[in-house]
């Protein structure tokens, strides 16, 4: 018998100092940081991580954390127009990765253990609030680990938000996993174009960056050659999936990616991204 439990970490791989959270549950274990609310490691039961994180990921000094699974809030990317002027100025990604959030709950029991976050901001322009209603805008996370991880990121409040759990898969080799089923038809970013598929899958090459609108409630990935999926990624609240590789010229700019680190990962994203004003509830369960 597993025993399941939660216990702080000060620091995680080369991240010196900074405060985690391990939770073991049923032989797996999760680490999650209390510095964005990020998740960092996901081990299975037989002892496979799933995540990917950077040999040179940062913490320090308002840097974002390179790998693992980021949130992004309340944007995607660079701020929309419609955030308005106060937002153009602001990182891409939003607010919260760069935040520390607030620990509020731990539940450990026979089948599962659960921690949640809560994070609180004021002063959005965008939400449009009145005098009337000037409390902060409270957003909650909640990292749940079974025999699968599941993610659930929420706001009650009525406001125009995007969002999206940033997830970055471990691979053996980047180049030709692939993951499906998906849309035939995409944004690409890479060539600033709508692309029209002859195929519901994609598969990994060079520089990835697209965005699939609608998809399905579980995607599959698999390695290049193999039949058989590495994991699964259901996912619910989203209404797209952002799917992205640097490529190698492109991570070898990056600071913070080590020698050879995009052939080591592939990012598949649920996302939110409707600039409507509606709450949110956006769901992750990744099984592997």
């Amino acid at each position: 018998m597993h025993n399941n439990s939660i216990q702080q970490l000060s620091g995680f791989g080369s991240l010196a100092g900074l405060p985690c959270y391990q939770l073991n549950a049923n032989g797996a274990t999760v680490v999650v940081s209390a510095y964005g609310a990020q998740v960092l490691s996901y081990q299975n039961a037989a002892g496979r991580e799933l995540l990917w994180l950077s040999q040179k990921a940062k913490w320090q000094n308002n840097n974002a954390i390179r790998g693992g699974v980021p949130i992004c809030w309340p944007w995607f990317g660079k701020a929309a127009a419609e955030f308005g002027p106060e937002a153009a100025i602001l990182p891409n990604h939003g607010l919260v990765r760069t935040a520390f959030w607030q620990m509020t709950q731990q539940h450990i029991s026979a089948e599962a253990v659960s921690i949640s976050f809560i994070i609180e901001l004021a002063k959005l322009p965008w939400s449009h609030k009145t005098a009337k209603d000037n409390k902060p805008v409270r957003l909650i996370y909640q990292v749940t680990l079974s025999d699968v991880l599941e993610l659930q990121l929420s706001c009650d409040s009525l406001m125009m938000q995007q969002a999206a759990l940033h997830s970055y898969f471990q691979v053996a080799q980047a180049e030709g996993a692939v993951v499906s089923p998906l849309p035939l038809k995409c944004y690409d970013k890479v060539s600033n174009s709508t692309l029209q598929l002859n195929e519901a899958q994609l598969h990994f090459q060079g520089e990835i960056d697209r965005v699939y609108p609608d998809t399905a409630r579980t995607l599959t990935l698999s390695l290049a050659n193999s039949t058989t999926p590495q994991l699964t990624i259901a996912q619910h609240g989203h209404d797209a999936s952002v799917l992205w590789n640097p490529g190698h010229p492109k991570a070898g700019a990056m600071a913070d990616m080590h020698l050879g680190a995009a052939g080591e990962f592939v990012c598949i994203e649920s996302a939110r991204l409707a600039l409507e004003a509606k709450p949110l509830s956006l769901t992750q369960i990744i099984r592997g």
